[in-house]
């Protein structure tokens, strides 16, 4: 009987500690922080619309500052066309031809556009950069090289502006991006 018991509680134990044995959470810790720099961004623009590249370096670190590698980060844009074929936000900036062909904004692993949310890890320093693809500037929809105008004579510029917001676990940071006319 007690050879019974023993055998059970190794049998039950084995299948606790296999229990156990699930997937890898990556996520930082509840008291990491994620900064993202810069923090705030606004483009004025007045030209000709035209396609920018905005890089985002992102960090996360313990509490004693120390930066924490492969951690999973979850990166999104409200504006971001899912890997640039998305097309109720795709413009014709180059070359009139009717074609819409470029996103309003486009989150990009190293040069390689993705979906938003996007989900990438932490390199040895702690860090990643994001490559952040956005467009700005005025319309030129009869492609004579001229800003459109208004009824008011005023030039018609793209404004807009959101957040990019990264989540890791229960650790969160945004930072705000805008595009503007010129006062």
């Amino acid at each position: 009987m007690i050879k019974r018991y023993i055998v059970f509680l190794a049998l039950v134990s084995c299948l606790f500690v296999m229990m156990g044995c699930g997937g890898e959470d990556n996520s930082a810790p509840a008291d990491a922080t994620i900064t993202i720099a810069p923090t705030e961004i606004t483009v004025t623009d007045g030209s000709l619309w035209d396609v920018h590249r905005q890089p985002w370096l992102i960090t996360v670190k313990d509490p004693n500052g120390i930066p924490l590698r492969g951690v999973e980060l979850r990166i999104s844009f409200i504006w971001a066309s899912p890997d640039g074929r998305y097309d109720s936000l795709l413009f014709d900036v180059d070359n009139c031809d009717g074609i819409n062909e470029t996103p309003l904004a486009q989150l990009n692993d190293e040069n390689t556009p993705v979906n938003s949310p996007m989900t990438v890890s932490t390199d040895e320093d702690g860090s990643y950069i994001l490559n952040f693809d956005f467009l700005s500037g005025g319309l030129d929809a009869d492609c004579d090289g001229l800003l459109d105008l208004d009824l008011a004579g005023d030039p018609l510029i793209l404004e807009w502006n959101a957040d990019i917001e990264v989540t890791s676990g229960s650790v969160f940071n945004s930072a705000t991006f805008e595009v503007k006319a010129p006062e």
